[in-house]
Order: C-alpha cells, then sequence, then structure tokens
C-alpha cells in the first residue's frame, strides 16, 4: 500500500504549529531532531513547560474567581468561526478530494455566509424551513404489555419522559443543531447532564472523525490534541479533561523515551466517544464526511462576489459623458476665429467646474454629446450570477423573493421538495438522538418522538389535522403540537384553564355573523295572532 503524501496545507499547518511551539527550527530541522535521542527529550521539555504553563493560566482563570470572558470567546471562535477565501478553482479542486479538503470547505462555507447575502440565506432556509414540531408517543412493542400495564409505573414513566424532553429545550437545542450541521455538513456533540438541564455542547469539527457506522447513526472520536492550545476546559467537559490528561503523561513519557509507552501514548489520542456521551449529525447520512451542503454552489456564489465589482463599473459607465464644445470658425477663411491658446483656457475653465464623470472637450467640427448607457448589459450579468447560484444549490428563487419567478404551484412544488431534501434525514436523525436518550431514562415503560413540520404549509397542514380529528378521531397532541405545544406543556395548559375557568371567561364578541336574527334586529312583539299576521302580509303582497 502507497504511503499518502501530505497535502500543501497540512504541510503549512504543520509548520505554523511547529512554530508556535517556540524551538526555534523548521519542519526539516524537527524531522531531524526526532530522529535523535536528544531532540526527543528536549521536545518533551519544551512541551511539558507550554502544558504547565497552559494548566497555571487554566487554574487561575477558572479556579480562583478569575473568569476570563476573552478566554472563553477565543475557544468558541476556534470550534466555530473559521473562515477561509478561495477562488473557484480552489474550490473545484477540493471538492475533487472532499475527504481531505473538508476543513477548507467549511472555512469557504463560512465565509460565504458573512460576504454573500443569497448564500447565508439559503443556508438559513434550510434551516428555518423546518418548523420542529415534535409528539411523544409510547414505543412499546409487546401489545399484550400495553394492554394490561401497571398504571401507577406507568403515569411514573410517562413523567420521567416529560421531564427529559424539558431538560432537553428541543425547541432550542435542536434548532441550533440542525444550523450547525448546515454550516459544516457534519456536527459533533457532547451531552451534559445536570439535575435541571441536558445540554447539547459542540465539539470542533475538525477535531471529530467519525469511525464506524451503528444502528442509530455513526460513532466518533475526538482528537485530544485540541486541548493542547486550549484553557478553561476542565470544567466544561471533564470526561474529555481527564482522557486528556492520561494521553499527556503517556506522550511525555514517550517523548522523554520510555518506548514502552509508544502504543499506549498512539492509541490514546483519539477518544473514542461512547454514544451516551456524544452524538453525530451528518447531512448526508449515507456517506461519512464533512461536506457542506451548499458545497456545489460555492463556485457561483464566489462569482457573485466578482460580478460587485461590475455593478461599480455600472455606476461609473451609466454617469460618464462626454461633452463638446464647439470652436468657432471663420466662414470666409474657414480657419477659427479663437487661437488655440484662448480655446485651451475657456475649455480648462469650464473643466474646473464639471464633475470627474463629464469631460469636456473642444473641437472645430460638429459634435455630439456621448454618454454611456450598460443598464441593461449589466442587469443581465446579474440576472446570470443569481440564476447561476440558486441553479447550482437547487432552490427556486422566488422562494427568496425573485420577481420573475410567479408560477404559484410551481413554487409551492419546489418548496416541498426542498423541504423534503432538508429535512427527511435531519429529522429522522433528530429522532434517533431524543429517543435514545429517552430510553434510557423511563424505566419500564418506553416512549418516543416523531419530529415533523414544515414552516411554509404549517397552518394549512394543521388545518387539515383538525378535519381529520373530526372525521376520524386521530390523535388531538399532534394538533397541539402544530401549533407549536411540547408534550409537557399540553395537559398543565388544559388543567390550569380548565381550573381558572379561563374558557368560560372567554365569551365571543356578538355580531351579525355570529348570532341569530332573534339577536340582532327581531321585530317587536306584537298582539296581532298568526291568521292576522298572514292576513296582513298577503294584503302587502297584493299592494
Amino acid at each position: 500500500m502507497q504511503d499518502k503524501q501530505a497535502t500543501p496545507e497540512q504541510l503549512s499547518f504543520i509548520n505554523e504549529s511547529i512554530k508556535n511551539a517556540g524551538l526555534g527550527i523548521d519542519w526539516d530541522d524537527f524531522a531531524i531532531n526526532m530522529l535523535t535521542e536528544s531532540g526527543k527529550k528536549n521536545f518533551s521539555i519544551n512541551l511539558a513547560k507550554q502544558l504547565q504553563q497552559i494548566g497555571d493560566i487554566s487554574n487561575k482563570s477558572s479556579h480562583n474567581g478569575m473568569y476570563q470572558p476573552i478566554l472563553s470567546e477565543n475557544l468558541l471562535k476556534d470550534i466555530d468561526v473559521r473562515p477561509i477565501n478561495a477562488t473557484s478553482a480552489q474550490i473545484e479542486t477540493w471538492l475533487n478530494n472532499p475527504q481531505y479538503y473538508a476543513d477548507n470547505l467549511s472555512g469557504v462555507n463560512m465565509y460565504l455566509s458573512n460576504v454573500v447575502g443569497s448564500y447565508r440565506r439559503a443556508l438559513w432556509y434550510m434551516n428555518t424551513v423546518k418548523s420542529f414540531n415534535y409528539t411523544m408517543d409510547p414505543s412499546d412493542s409487546d401489545i399484550s404489555t400495553a394492554l394490561e400495564f401497571d398504571t401507577d409505573n406507568y403515569i411514573a414513566s410517562y413523567n420521567k419522559a416529560l421531564t427529559t424532553l424539558k431538560k432537553l429545550n428541543i425547541k432550542y437545542q435542536i434548532p441550533k443543531m440542525d444550523l450547525a450541521t448546515m454550516y459544516e455538513g457534519a456536527s459533533f456533540w457532547w451531552i451534559s447532564e445536570t439535575k435541571d438541564n441536558i445540554t447539547m455542547l459542540p465539539l470542533p469539527t475538525r477535531f471529530c472523525y467519525i469511525t464506524s457506522p451503528w444502528t442509530y447513526g455513526y460513532r466518533f472520536a475526538f482528537d485530544l490534541t485540541f486541548f493542547d492550545n486550549q484553557v478553561g476546559m476542565k470544567d466544561a467537559i471533564p470526561d474529555l479533561w481527564e482522557a486528556y490528561n492520561y494521553f499527556n503523561d503517556m506522550r511525555q513519557a514517550f517523548l522523554e523515551g520510555d518506548e514502552k509507552y509508544k502504543d499506549k501514548y498512539t492509541a490514546s489520542q483519539y477518544y473514542l466517544v461512547p454514544p451516551d456521551k456524544g452524538w453525530v449529525l451528518t447531512f448526508d447520512p449515507i456517506h461519512a464526511d464533512k461536506t457542506p451542503p451548499l458545497a456545489s454552489s460555492m463556485g457561483s456564489a464566489i462569482d457573485i462576489l466578482g460580478y460587485r465589482s461590475l455593478l461599480k463599473n455600472q455606476l461609473a459607465l451609466n454617469l460618464f459623458k462626454l461633452i463638446p464644445l464647439k470652436i468657432p470658425v471663420d466662414k470666409q477663411t474657414g480657419k477659427p476665429s479663437m487661437d488655440y491658446g484662448t480655446a485651451s483656457v475657456i475649455v480648462e475653465v469650464i473643466r474646473s467646474v464639471l464633475p470627474e464623470n463629464i469631460v469636456a472637450f473642444a473641437s472645430p467640427f460638429d459634435a455630439e454629446a456621448i454618454s454611456s448607457d450598460q443598464t441593461n448589459s449589466f442587469e443581465n450579468i446579474i440576472k446570470i450570477s443569481n440564476d447561476n447560484f440558486y441553479s447550482s444549490a437547487g432552490m427556486a428563487q422566488g422562494i427568496f423573493g425573485a420577481n420573475d419567478i410567479k408560477q404559484g404551484t410551481a413554487l409551492q412544488f419546489s418548496s416541498e421538495v426542498d423541504f423534503a431534501y432538508v429535512s427527511t434525514h435531519m429529522y429522522s436523525q433528530f429522532n434517533n438522538l431524543v429517543n435514545w436518550i429517552l430510553w434510557g431514562k423511563t424505566g419500564q415503560y418506553k416512549f418516543k418522538v416523531n419530529f415533523f413540520g414544515n414552516r411554509l404549509t404549517n397552518q394549512k397542514n394543521s388545518s387539515e389535522y383538525a378535519t381529520m380529528m373530526r372525521t376520524a378521531n386521530m390523535p388531538a397532541q399532534k394538533l397541539f403540537a402544530y401549533e407549536g405545544y411540547e408534550p409537557f406543556e399540553i395537559a398543565s395548559t388544559l388543567l390550569l384553564e380548565n381550573h381558572i375557568g379561563l374558557k368560560d371567561m372567554m365569551k365571543p364578541i356578538v355580531s351579525a355573523f355570529n348570532s341569530s336574527s332573534e339577536d340582532i334586529g327581531a321585530k317587536e312583539k306584537n298582539n296581532i295572532t298568526e291568521s292576522g299576521e298572514a292576513t296582513r302580509d298577503y294584503e302587502s303582497n297584493e299592494d
């Protein structure tokens, strides 16, 4: 098997890391020194000093009451803020080998989301089109158990499930996790649980490696060298910090020359995260890669930046004008009646009071003013750039307010296709995540959640489901979910309203639209009999 060579980007990263280590050497010298025992020992000593400094800073900033927000902010930025500018040619090269350039593509994705408005809107659209409604239903497969169950234990399991959902804060955390996956193509999360909360902590994508598939998605390993340049992480993720300390002990022992720690050092660098501690979300569940979903449209988005300079030129050209100043000519001699010097002075005086975009010139010949109007051509160029971007992204421009797409049916169909593309696999992964957590909490009886909902058609779908409830007696909680209620809110809300009599207080306003004729505009009562009233009406008709 042929060994793979490091890419130029990887070599550059290695050189930069060696430079930051303060060794005063480059990559070549470092490689030579590491072949010697003295070189290994010197590197070990320097590394130990730096790690000790990091530890001291961490203790002072985290444990002695000296909170350092700058350090905390830098940590978060290092996780998810790494914009990279690139050319269309570079992006094409990276897309040909996405398994080696995932970090580059992620950086370009961040850069484009910052500088190209249509690209950022497309990313957010892929996230916000999902309403993240969900229901919680029983998941016990044995029907005999369901028919003959212990009521007290069932209610206890049900309440545990509701409490777990509340601790997850799904309406906030799940959309955030989805958006992170839209940006990165894959996202990695550490599950941190306290008495009151279950928090999904983001892990840096470039330090996470998808290792193997399993029933509910993928498993991953975390590169513990991430902590070499980080502080204040001991309190955030104690398990990873403990693993890092073990790895660092093995590394230091090996670098000091003890070969028996070589295997332990190598194996301990990557922490295999168990499913109850960490979770992977991938936009493409078939391919275990980190390619952003809008990667195919990156080149078109980069081209949009080039069209911005064309717009600036458009403004300059549309305002440019050339004005002729005619020098009078003697009709008898046919020679200019004004000498060159005088004409030059007059032209310069006129030029001095004109704007920069208007130029005057003098000539004895008849000439017309010349102006540049490239509006149509430039508008066509801009339209082509937008068309290319949305076409490569697979989205209809009409969704983002384009005026040239007015077909309602076609636009609706396009939005439904978009929703299916961005929700089908993401909703199923969120189901797996939440259900995996639920099944470890509820004891004897199990429950499961089911995510659904298209924000663009939520009102229509809610109305249709209400009709199904009236005709087929469908479960009520899905209708509540359409209205934004979570399972743990439904029962308590209804109990509260019934307890305080809220619905009884809400009396409808009387109007012609919701009242009968007996209430509004009724005839005054009189003593006329039915036969007399009929006679009166008959005579009136005769008249």
